[in-house]
């Protein structure tokens, strides 16, 4: 059978797209490094969204991920310019796809402390401006990623792949992250009530260097941290943070080739003993 989905039969066709979604790169963080990224714009996915769009349809991949580009669209504190967003909501019209939009991609404008105390009132602020904005151009409450894998955005910040931000404490940023997460979705809620929301966490596996009980455990303790920011959404762990069940309509979880290592050792290629399939992982 053809690897082509365009190629195949009706029938098949069908089978497919009910399987696979597309998705953009839609990341705009600054680097550790201070180098700003907008692989949307790299990608000229900005000025290209209907024609991209079109030919996911055209492969039979009406559902696709797409992102918000925060840090151009809020121009001063509390100051919004929607016209480049305004025309990817109306090209994804154009060509009949329904898109799963990322609030928070990483990246905030410059004027956004990641890590200072207004910084939930700022997102939470952006946040319900966008599903406005959606429900006013499409007519439709908006299907959106809140925030774009905690686990990853915290650790990213921690380690200094991302700029540091906030005390240099294991574990506060996720809770920063969190915080502002569930505050965003009631605000969201709030502002538009039929509006879903998606989450998007790393899925891994970490495997123990040797059999000893006490580095299978360490190893064990470290893979059980990639279902921390789930637990804290939905309530289940430190509910201070607001957390509830509601705050979670789809669980995603996304699955690299570089998401599986040894604890402190190399990475596990695949093909590897230790390597996990993706539906041992799932279970």
């Amino acid at each position: 059978m053809s690897s082509d989905p365009a190629r195949l039969p009706g029938e098949y066709r069908s089978a497919f797209a009910s399987f696979f979604m597309a998705g953009f790169e839609c990341s705009s963080h600054r680097r550790g490094d201070g180098v700003r990224l907008d692989l949307i714009r790299a990608t000229a996915h900005d000025t290209h969204a209907l024609g991209d769009y079109r030919s996911c349809a055209a492969l039979g991949l009406r559902t696709i991920r797409d992102g918000l580009r925060w840090h151009l669209i809020e121009t001063a504190p509390g100051v919004f310019d929607w016209s480049g967003w305004i025309s990817m909501i109306e090209a994804a019209q154009a060509a009949g796809v329904q898109v799963i939009w990322d609030i928070f991609h990483y990246g905030s404008p410059d004027h956004v402390d990641q890590g200072g105390s207004g910084f939930t009132e700022a997102y939470v602020r952006f946040a319900a401006e966008a599903v406005r904005v959606h429900r006013s151009v499409a007519g439709t409450a908006p299907l959106v990623c809140p925030i774009n894998e905690i686990s990853f955005f915290a650790w990213a910040i921690e380690v200094g792949y991302f700029p540091r931000v906030g005390p240099k404490k294991q574990g506060w940023f996720k809770r920063q992250l969190v915080r502002a997460a569930v505050a965003g979705v009631k605000a969201m809620r709030d502002a538009e009530p039929d509006c879903r929301f998606i989450w998007a966490e790393p899925l891994i596996h970490v495997a123990p260097r040797d059999r000893t009980r006490a580095e299978q455990r360490r190893a064990e303790n470290v893979r059980q941290g990639q279902f921390e920011a789930y637990d804290m959404l939905t309530g289940r762990a430190e509910p201070e943070l607001g957390g509830s069940e509601d705050c979670v309509d789809v669980i995603g979880l996304n699955f690299y080739p570089h998401n599986q290592w040894y604890f402190r050792g190399p990475t596990i290629p695949m093909g590897h003993h230790e390597h996990r399939a993706l539906s041992d992982m799932l279970v």
